[in-house]
């Protein structure tokens, strides 16, 4: 008893965020040795290494970021919000957690459509295997971009730390879906993304591409059209994507590849399309440019 009088003693002096990081740790640790006793190759050294590296980075990044954007969002809501909506309702807390992953659905499915996001995204669809640290690839550009939507929030009256609190607990679980071992849940994959349906967003199959965008409720991609069953075995990855060695690599290479080509394009229609337009438009631009 006093063991456990200890550990709940040790528990209460952590903040949410260290106990989030253990948890993760013990569900990739139970995920590596049950795959290893399945005998399923889950994880490659090099890979996994590459995916921690990644997550190293944007974690440091995030951090920074967030210090430095928070006070926007409060001077936002503080000052400019259009609406006062009250902190202590549950209805309105529940309301901002539905927005708040419509919003990421959103912003998701638009990674894939416009290139500049898709180049900040990328990273997180380059490996080639599929398991809990896949879901540390994260780039430090995101940030850049995603930080207009979340400033909308405080805008219409939502509280801040509301916010990155459902922004936390939405992260979190979107790690956890990024395994083989779970297979489909029954009636929970009608409503949240589950590990089968997240699987289905990182295939290459053609059946697979652009599919599955939600980060908590798969609602979202049934209602618009974006929903696919996992029905045949997933090939992970990019198709024709360039393989990098280093982490630093897979976060910037996307980003300079396109800063050598722009400056070359004497079309302002190509140039714009290449920004702004879907991936494949500018892969056919940047194949282009490259055959002179």
């Amino acid at each position: 008893m006093a063991f456990i009088h200890q550990c709940v003693a040790f528990c209460r002096t952590l903040t949410i965020e260290q106990i989030a990081a253990i948890l993760f740790a013990g569900f990739l640790c139970i995920e590596w040795l049950s795959s290893k006793l399945m005998r399923l190759a889950t994880y490659r050294f090099k890979d996994s290494v590459q995916n921690f590296m990644i997550g190293a980075i944007s974690f440091v990044f995030d951090y920074l970021f967030s210090v430095l954007s928070f006070p926007l969002l409060l001077c936002i809501f503080h000052h400019a919000r259009l609406f006062d909506l009250s902190k202590d309702s549950i209805g309105i807390f529940c309301l901002l957690f539905v927005l708040v992953d419509l919003s990421e659905y959103w912003f998701h499915r638009l990674c894939h459509e416009i290139n500049i996001l898709w180049r900040a995204h990328i990273v997180h669809h380059q490996s080639e295997e599929f398991n809990l640290s896949v879901g540390l690839r994260t780039s430090l550009f995101i940030p850049f971009f995603n930080i207009f939507l979340y400033a909308l929030f405080p805008l219409f009256g939502f509280d801040p730390e509301q916010v990155l609190m459902i922004l936390f607990i939405q992260g979190f679980f979107q790690l956890l879906v990024h395994t083989k071992l779970v297979k489909k849940l029954g009636i929970l994959e009608y409503i949240f993304v589950t590990p089968s349906a997240h699987r289905v967003h990182h295939g290459k199959n053609d059946l697979y591409l652009d599919k599955n965008y939600g980060k908590f409720f798969i609602l979202w991609d049934r209602l618009f059209g974006t929903y696919r069953e996992e029905t045949e075995e997933v090939e992970f990855g990019i198709k024709g994507e360039t393989k990098y060695n280093h982490a630093l690599q897979c976060i910037f290479k996307p980003y300079i590849q396109l800063l050598k080509i722009y400056p070359n394009l004497q079309n302002k229609w190509l140039k714009k399309k290449l920004l702004l337009g879907s991936p494949d438009d500018a892969e056919k631009i940047i194949t282009c440019s490259k055959q002179g």
